[in-house]
């Protein structure tokens, strides 16, 4: 047996997921004309007549689990037959996860991307297009970054070039004139000192990264009044994860799953018209870092983010906002570009709707 709705957070997504019309993003390639469930963009639209007769590509979209017993290609054909004399207009594949430490995915046979399955699936997804139905698969579970097994920690997270870089930093204080090593192990890559005035770090410190010998730095703080703090910078990679502030990071995830479901099915592709990452947590978060981070930020803020770096820690004036405006903007900026935006390009140029549900 095939699970419809073994929970009663599928009975309620269910519900709430009722059209096929996602909406399609404004950057990027551009939906090909008359693409089933793509919304319309004219000013003028009359939106009553789609609510009383619906168009292609929007209808009741219930989540199919592909979970319990073992796949049985003629069982599903005849299920999808019988949704199609209800008038569903098109399923959504689903796995469910077991009530274990992080949550992996229900592992049935075949298994997921398994030649069997692509078997299966190819069929499943040829006789929705003969019937006009879509058919998407969700990545409910499938691509959670929590520790558990699932298709995506085959794919991407297990290698380490992938995961996600998070940015650390520790301080150490210095009286005027005072001398002494600190340490600088543990990814550091980067040392710069700031002068303290009335308790608040200045802006524009002194790069002391040339100083680090064997996984230590001796440095001694300029005479006179006043103190300094001595900041040094590391990362640390999280293991299970995927970076999608990494160059290429999007097109990495197109290739290894959106893609396969047309070099695996065999031409028979036709009924697949979307993809809906369901709970969506990719990297990390406030502290999210990549190895050109810095470069990319002085190209579009136009300074020196080490000058101000421990604005994301501490308090260093009225400048300490906008450090950390910024820093969000950038990391934003290129998790777009180079994870979100190749996925969302792949989807537009195939006129299949990509749907997301971020959670972090």
């Amino acid at each position: 047996m095939v699970n419809f709705m073994p929970s009663l957070y599928a009975k309620l997504s269910t519900l709430l997921f009722f059209s096929l019309s996602l909406h399609a993003g404004e950057f990027g390639s551009q939906a090909p004309a008359n693409a089933p469930g793509y919304p319309s963009r004219d000013a003028g639209l009359d939106a009553l007549p789609g609510f009383q007769n619906p168009p292609a590509g929007y209808g009741q979209v219930p989540f199919w689990w592909w979970t319990g017993d073992a796949l049985d290609e003629e069982r599903l054909l005849w299920q999808v037959r019988e949704l199609h004399k209800k008038g569903i207009s098109g399923v959504q594949v689903n796995y469910s996860h077991t009530d274990s430490p992080g949550w992996p995915s229900d592992v049935i046979e075949p298994e997921i991307f398994s030649a069997e399955w692509w078997d299966i699936y190819s069929r499943v997804s040829e006789e929705c297009g003969k019937l006009g139905m879509g058919i998407g698969l969700s990545t409910y579970t499938l691509d959670w970054d929590n520790g558990g097994e699932n298709l995506f920690k085959k794919l991407f997270y297990d290698k380490p070039e992938l995961n996600a870089i998070e940015l650390k930093a520790n301080k150490h204080a210095f009286k005027a004139g005072e001398g002494k090593s600190v340490p600088c192990i543990d990814g550091v890559f980067a040392a710069w000192a700031y002068r303290v005035d009335n308790g608040v770090l200045q802006r524009g410190g002194t790069d002391l990264t040339k100083r680090i010998k064997n996984g230590q730095l001796t440095w001694t703080a300029p005479d006179g009044e006043g103190e300094w703090q001595l900041w040094t910078f590391g990362t640390r990679r999280h293991i299970g994860t995927l970076n999608p502030l990494l160059e290429g990071s999007g097109n990495t995830v197109v290739q290894g799953f959106y893609q396969q479901f047309e070099n695996q099915n065999k031409g028979t592709s036709k009924g697949l018209n979307y993809f809906f990452n369901d709970e969506l947590e990719v990297g990390l978060k406030k502290f999210a870092w990549n190895t050109d981070f810095h470069v990319e930020f002085f190209k579009r803020k136009g300074y020196n983010l080490f000058d101000v770096l421990p604005a994301m820690w501490e308090d260093m004036g009225n400048v300490t906002p906008k450090v950390r405006i910024d820093y969000a903007d950038v990391r934003m900026a290129l998790m777009e570009e180079r994870y979100f935006e190749p996925i969302y390009n792949w989807h537009t140029q195939r006129g299949i709707i990509f749907g997301c549900d971020n959670h972090g």
